[in-house]
């Protein structure tokens, strides 16, 4: 299924992995590394190419600063390229094509849509004003949060998310989460 908005895939792989204890996107996953798995759930989402932001691709320019500030490098690096954005996280290796999708294919009239009670994955619009938040709240440096930036952009959309679809907004952060995670334990 192909997007009804033009979008580009970005994938968020900029943290410092401090507790995991070592780079979480090479972690191994099903024989592929944590990034090429998420670069394959986007494509099979219908996104031809993604965008790595982290350190060895579009690297923060303000630096620990979180997702955040992966969101504001990429908005500064794809410019007006694309109408959407759709943002997944490196660590969320039980995301499915299918949600991702279904941020796609939300009404291009929203500027943010993303899951209730979570902030990734999401489509954002690249209006220039998003840009201009982002840089805002990073320079200003009291709230750099995902959340509080979401908070601010008016025209959100949450999806539910449906009971059989918990799961797969595991967020893998620690050496303890990856192994439950891998045993198939709930998080």
């Amino acid at each position: 299924m192909v997007a009804t908005v033009d979008c580009a895939a970005i994938i968020l792989a900029g943290g410092e992995s401090s507790r995991m204890g070592k780079d979480k996107s090479s972690l191994c996953f099903k024989g592929k590394t944590l990034l090429r798995h998420m670069g394959d759930v986007l494509t099979h989402a219908g996104l031809e190419k993604s965008i790595i932001s982290g350190p060895n691709h579009i690297a923060d320019e303000i630096r620990g600063a979180g997702p955040l500030g992966g969101v504001h490098a990429v908005l500064r690096h794809v410019g007006g390229r694309h109408a959407h954005l759709v943002f997944a996280p490196v660590d969320m290796p039980a995301l499915t094509s299918r949600l991702i999708r279904r941020l796609m294919n939300a009404p291009p009239s929203h500027a943010l849509v993303h899951y209730a009670a979570h902030k990734v994955p999401f489509r954002l619009s690249t209006d220039k004003r998003w840009f201009e938040l982002a840089d805002s709240l990073l320079r200003d440096g009291e709230n750099v949060s995902l959340g509080y930036f979401q908070e601010c952009v008016p025209g959100r959309l949450a999806l539910e998310v449906e009971d059989g679809d918990r799961s797969a907004f595991a967020n893998i952060n620690t050496a303890n989460e990856w192994r439950m995670f891998r045993q198939g334990q709930a998080l």
